[in-house]
């Protein structure tokens, strides 16, 4: 009876540590088969991906949207510049606020304020439009917005996640910018405001909702899934052309396919960190993710926020390398960003984003700028250099450093660039050794032979002639035009006239010449521009001049006052009004400048260089101010 109690005991004993050592073998084998494989690949440039502008032009696009809210949220939809101009760092701008807004005249319009003659701007009545579509697509879309704000909370692991996070990934998930300010007005009962560490102030959700993540919904779809259940789903996998993977590297990412997919939503934390299970939450968390947002792509330096909420590991980046397959990499403008290639195939199942195409608009309003810009550009050259040939360009570029030039080129030079001119005044741009040559023929100088037909163009010195030199600088042309040393330089009336100038009445002062407009001008647009360019005349950066000027706004045009100082007071002796008269039943309307004052019989000093900038900044006013 013992020798049988013993033979029991023994045969227990047995048993159960075979039944110990089955289970080892069965953990070991589990373990291995879930290890972590280490697996590298190069990184291959797929411009396909590189030349999707909505992802590259989101950079500029931000800051763009920023500064359109704080002009759409003005009462009467204007700003001053210096509203805006401190606040570069806080709206994202990377240069000088009023640059920027000068660089997309599509979006931004400029004008002169009604105070302190300072730029102010408003939108475009394209930029209006937009706005408008904008905020219907926030009210009539809000559900849709609110639900990818909680499906981020969700994701996180305490279901909490800071105001400042949610701040920092507001625009890749579409978010209207004053959400956080409104929270109320935006989300509903389901959302808690909560204390979190450090003192920071969270956003929480409660609510018993089970959320599919998108590969789910896609494998429930197909008929491959059942919800709640436990089985392998495969990620979606695209690859780009001409990237091909070894045979090791292949056969990992097919056993990769194979492994039980965690959901993002689901409690992660009995998963090893060092197995190829815990990698493929990871790449099922930033797949999740990335399809949250507008673009389905983000800066991966922005992502660094959201690792210790998602309970990703510390190197989670690394995912992107090591499944070229899913992401993709741009390194364009010098950025890393990582975008989800399913959202941009051509079979893709993710659901639009419903802020997408209104940034896609956006989009192409701000490359019109480019188009504004450049023809605003080419049409100021083409007006410059209207008449001159293209043999002559390069002797113009080569006067302007000094060079000779023939008297052919140089008299249609002077055509190109005429001055207003009538009895009293003539405005040529000779050098001032050649003025002297053709008035006192005995002060030649060495290097310029008597009989030489070539004159001297310096145009940073401009001579006045006033009435004691008309006569005299007449005869002497007209004695070098008969000797057919030189054609004729002063332009005729005739050829005015087909250049729009033409000479104008002497009223109340003295006319320096009228300009016909064209019937579609915009006056007041035409008048405000005229306004700016005097004011750019009184810092003296680009036209410097021997007087200072005072500038007044007066009805009609600009006014550019020439100060003396006395003792202990300032007089305005002789002033030019730059007025533009309104069409008339017989006649369009018209530009008069108009010397006038005590001593307007006299020609102040600096008004040739200011009578040349006035021309230019006419044929620049008239383009842009066109209907």
């Amino acid at each position: 009876m013992f020798f049988n109690r013993t033979n029991l005991n023994k045969l227990k004993e047995l048993v159960s540590q075979r039944l110990l050592l089955s289970q080892e073998q069965l953990i070991y084998n589990y373990t291995q088969k879930c290890s972590y494989t280490d697996v590298k690949m190069k990184w291959k440039k797929d411009s396909s991906y590189d030349s999707i502008e909505i992802i590259h032009g989101s950079q500029e696009l931000k800051p763009l949207i920023s500064l359109k809210n704080c002009i759409a949220n003005e009462p009467e939809g204007c700003i001053p510049i210096h509203s805006v101009s401190k606040r570069g760092l806080e709206l994202g701008v990377p240069i000088k606020v009023a640059r920027f807004l000068r660089q997309y005249p599509s979006v931004f319009e400029e004008y002169i304020g009604p105070k302190y003659n300072l730029p102010w701007f408003r939108l475009t009545p394209e930029a209006i439009s937009l706005n408008k579509e904008e905020r219907a697509v926030y009210e009539d879309q809000r559900s849709d917005l609110v639900k990818r704000l909680k499906k981020l909370i969700m994701m996180t692991r305490e279901k909490k996640i800071p105001l400042k996070i949610i701040q920092g990934v507001q625009w890749y998930l579409g978010l209207p910018e004053d959400l956080l300010q409104n929270l109320e007005q935006y989300l509903d009962s389901s959302f808690k405001l909560v204390e979190m560490e450090d003192g920071l102030r969270g956003l929480g959700v409660d609510t018993e909702e089970r959320m599919l993540s998108l590969i789910q919904k896609n494998a429930i779809k197909r008929g491959v899934y059942l919800e709640g259940s436990s089985m392998p789903l495969a990620i979606p996998l695209f690859p780009s052309k001409g990237l091909r993977l070894k045979r090791k590297i292949s056969n990992w990412l097919n056993e990769f396919q194979q492994l039980p997919y965690v959901s993002p939503y689901e409690d992660s934390s009995h998963l090893n960190p060092n197995t190829d299970v815990s990698e493929k939450r990871v790449v099922g968390v930033l797949h999740e993710l990335l399809s949250l947002f507008v673009e389905y792509s983000a800066e991966r330096k922005k992502l660094l926020c959201l690792r210790t909420h998602l309970g990703l590991p510390q190197k989670f980046y690394r995912a992107f390398e090591r499944h070229p397959h899913i992401f993709y990499l741009s390194l364009r403008n010098k950025t890393c960003t990582v975008l989800l290639k399913e959202a941009y195939s051509g079979d893709s199942a993710i659901e639009t984003h419903p802020i997408l195409k209104v940034r896609e608009k956006y989009i192409r309003l701000m490359r019109k700028s480019h188009a504004i810009i450049k023809q605003r550009r080419q049409k100021g050259r083409s007006s410059e250099l209207h008449g001159v040939n293209l043999d002559s360009e390069a002797e113009i570029e080569a006067a302007a450093k000094g060079y000779p030039i023939r008297p052919t080129t140089y008299n249609k030079l002077l055509q190109t660039h005429s001055i207003f001119s009538n009895s009293l005044n003539y405005y040529c741009l000779f050098d001032q050794a050649a003025v002297r040559q053709f008035l006192h023929p005995t002060c030649r100088k060495s290097h310029v032979p008597p009989s030489s037909p070539i004159l001297q163009l310096n145009t940073s010195q401009k001579v006045v002639f006033n009435r004691s030199h008309n006569n005299q600088f007449t005869n002497k042309l007209s004695e070098l035009i008969s000797s057919n040393q030189i054609s004729t330089v002063v332009s005729s009336k005739a050829a005015s006239k087909n250049d729009n100038i033409v000479r104008a009445d002497d009223e109340d002062g003295v006319s320096l010449g009228t300009m016909k407009l064209p019937s579609n001008i915009d006056i007041p647009r035409f008048e405000s521009l005229l306004f700016q360019w005097a004011n750019s005349l009184c810092q003296g950066a680009n036209l410097p001049l021997p007087v200072p000027l005072k500038v007044d706004k007066i009805t009609g045009g600009a006014r550019l006052g020439f100060i003396t100082i006395g003792d202990g007071e300032t007089e305005v002796p002789v002033y030019i009004d730059c007025l533009v008269f309104p069409a008339t039943d017989g006649s369009g309307p018209i530009f008069r400048a108009i010397r006038n004052g005590a001593m307007k019989d006299q020609s102040p000093p600096g008004e040739p260089r200011i009578m040349q900038s006035l021309l230019l900044a006419l044929k620049k006013s008239v383009e842009i101010a066109r209907v």
